[in-house]
């Protein structure tokens, strides 16, 4: 569900999954669900580097492989 409602706010239109929408597919997830699934805390998706350390201290390494970073639209506005 809350990968769904990620499209729908999202600001890009709809876009090709990525790491940046996975991170908050996760965090929306944690916040609806109630439960810490995950460390959200000192971890900044609009920093590629700070995002690359969320998926990896989270035990999801496999998306790096999976998916690109940022929606298209986004790359030219993410920090580095």
């Amino acid at each position: 569900m809350t990968h769904k409602m990620f499209h729908r706010t999202t600001p890009f239109g709809q876009e090709a999954d990525t790491l940046y929408e996975e991170y908050w597919d996760f965090y929306m997830g944690s916040c609806i669900s109630g439960r810490e699934q995950a460390d959200f805390n000192h971890f900044n998706p609009q920093s590629p580097t700070s995002s690359k350390l969320w998926f990896e201290a989270n035990n999801r390494s496999d998306y790096l492989d999976e998916f690109e970073m940022y929606p298209e639209k986004m790359t030219a506005l993410s920090s580095k």
